[in-house]
């Protein structure tokens, strides 16, 4: 993890941009908007890269509500125009099958399931990312697991 403000923007950018796109990815469900979203966050924070003292944790966190901000535009869009969001690209079913189960939880729910396990921040820095306290991250966790359980476990 690069945590310093000396590190050239480069540097940060070819360590950290798949990484960030994963997290998009899961958020969102579509690796080319996942790709949009990270190049965006990239694009601001290069404008005040002297500023930032954690730029892996900085791009997290900007990732992390860009997804949120695309989910709420879907949402009104979605309302006005009475459509789904975009279906996501087509990959292996494991893959698609976990997205679709990630989409249908609450964005914050997912956030913080996506957060944990598959970018392994802890629940100090995701509550920071989220907006709310640590035991509010558990809970998050422990009601998006029981979900996903119960969708897994549910018979066709």
């Amino acid at each position: 993890m690069i945590e310093t403000t000396t590190a050239s923007f480069e540097a940060v950018y070819a360590a950290t941009y798949e990484r960030h796109v994963r997290l998009a990815f899961l958020l969102l469900g579509s690796r080319p908007l996942a790709e949009e979203v990270v190049q965006d966050c990239f694009l601001r924070a290069h404008t005040r890269w002297a500023d930032i003292e954690t730029p892996d944790a900085y791009l997290r966190q900007a990732v992390t509500h860009a997804c949120r901000s695309q989910q709420r535009r879907w949402f009104v869009e979605r309302a006005k125009a009475h459509l789904l969001p975009p279906l996501p690209e087509a990959t292996e079913p494991e893959i698609v099958e976990l997205r679709a189960s990630l989409q249908r939880l609450p964005y914050r729910q997912r956030a913080a399931i996506v957060l944990r396990y598959y970018v392994g921040v802890d629940d100090d820095h995701i509550a920071e990312i989220l907006g709310c306290t640590r035991g509010t991250v558990r809970t998050l966790v422990r009601r998006g697991v029981i979900a996903l359980r119960q969708e897994v476990t549910r018979e066709p």
